[in-house]
């Protein structure tokens, strides 16, 4: 019987930590252009600036990003956001003056990333409304800093619930010329909401903080725990 008793119970332990770790990518379940390489793509390897993308308002460096709304917050003329061709030359006009890496952080040197730069308390977001199932969910980034100022002043990566609190990423330093990975874990309960990427790079000039580029959206599902 105490044998019988031991290996119901070691049974019950496997099935409740497999439950827990058990993850479903539901990252087109939910959210479009994560990889940010839908068109049109703002700046081009071959030719720069493209003539197709649409900036967002007349001030900053703001353009309209396929799949996502545009949430910036920009009183200090000093958002910039962009996407761009891995290997593209640097621009002031969306780019914030730096070019983006040559390669992904895997290695791959097609496809495109997104630019994000803020100074002055300004903010470069953007959102994709989803309507999520209860349950645990983590969203994962890949960010490159293409600039010599490495600090954040105010991270708005993760998820904003139409009720209730958002939970955004921690994430305050990248390394200048390195690529970080960052993971934001949060409990959807009901109803919709918002899931966001942004910062606010510096609470000076821009130049102050890091200039970042990021891809490689992912989100995925944990269940709901019993």
């Amino acid at each position: 019987m105490k044998k019988k008793i031991l290996f119901l119970g070691a049974v019950l332990l496997f099935t409740l930590f497999g439950s827990l770790k058990a993850q479903t990518d539901v990252t087109n379940t939910y959210l479009t252009n994560t990889g940010f390489d839908s068109d049109p793509i703002t700046f081009l390897k071959s030719s720069g600036k493209n003539t197709a993308a649409v900036r967002h308002l007349a001030t900053g460096w703001m353009y309209e990003i396929a799949g996502w709304t545009q949430a910036s917050v920009c009183n200090a003329n000093a958002v910039q956001v962009a996407t761009a061709e891995y290997g593209a030359a640097s621009s002031s006009e969306g780019l914030n003056g730096v070019a983006p890496p040559t390669m992904d952080m895997d290695g791959h040197s097609s496809g495109a990333c997104l630019h994000l730069s803020a100074g002055w308390g300004d903010k470069a977001i953007l959102t994709q409304n989803v309507n999520l199932q209860p349950g645990k969910y983590e969203l994962t980034y890949s960010v490159f800093n293409a600039h010599t100022s490495t600090g954040i002043a105010s991270n708005y990566f993760g998820y904003l619930p139409d009720q209730g609190t958002a939970t955004y990423g921690k994430l305050k330093v990248v390394n200048a010329g390195e690529w970080a990975m960052e993971t934001v874990t949060f409990t959807v309960v009901s109803g919709s909401g918002k899931i966001s990427i942004g910062c606010t790079t510096s609470a000076n000039g821009s130049a102050n903080g890091a200039k970042l580029y990021l891809d490689n959206l992912k989100l995925f599902y944990y269940g709901v725990d019993k």
